[in-house]
């Protein structure tokens, strides 16, 4: 008596079939793991090369771009400072008790209740010079939102017009080849 072998899937040990696991165009397909892709039988996309006119506009396009990101960047550092100097004196403002008017940091931690021998301690001079400090710090982060927004905004509207440019470049490039 013969002996017939069947063949098996590597991953879960089933029988191989048309509605068990079986070879797929992309790889293997298991029942347990799902679909095993072969890079071997992948067909990746071969880059487009760049035509003389798109070329062009990359050579155009590619500093303003990257002026328009270390703008940004710096932008975003400075918002950073900014914010972190207007929560420092909301913080202050809130550990001594003082009102600031708009703003007020809501205290969920014990650090920031605030005893009510401190509050007596502070001048109307002192109070005064810390919601000044405040304001201060609150015009100079709204001011560095502000330019924040600007340069992002900026910085899209070049990429946008990159985008198109380069789009619109390519299909020329594609219709003189």
């Amino acid at each position: 008596m013969s002996r017939v072998t069947r063949k098996v899937c590597e991953y879960c040990n089933r029988a191989v079939g048309d509605l068990s696991c079986r070879e797929v165009k992309l790889g293997w397909y298991c029942l347990m793991r799902g679909l095993v892709m072969d890079d071997s039988k992948l067909i990746h996309p071969t880059p487009e090369p760049v035509g003389r006119d798109e070329q062009k506009i990359i050579d155009e396009y590619a500093p303003l771009i990257a002026d328009a990101e270390r703008l940004v960047d710096a932008r975003l550092a400075a918002f950073t400072a900014a914010q972190n100097a207007h929560l420092s004196a909301l913080l202050e403002c809130a550990r001594t008790g003082t009102g600031t008017g708009r703003w007020h940091v809501v205290g969920v931690n014990e650090d920031l209740d605030v005893p009510w021998g401190r509050r007596k301690r502070l001048s109307a001079r002192e109070q005064q010079r810390l919601i000044d400090a405040e304001e201060a710090a609150r015009e100079a982060f709204e001011a560095a939102e502000d330019a924040l927004v600007r340069e992002k905004q900026r910085l899209t509207r070049i990429e946008n017009r990159y985008g198109m440019l380069r789009s619109r470049a390519r299909d020329q490039d594609r219709a003189a080849a």
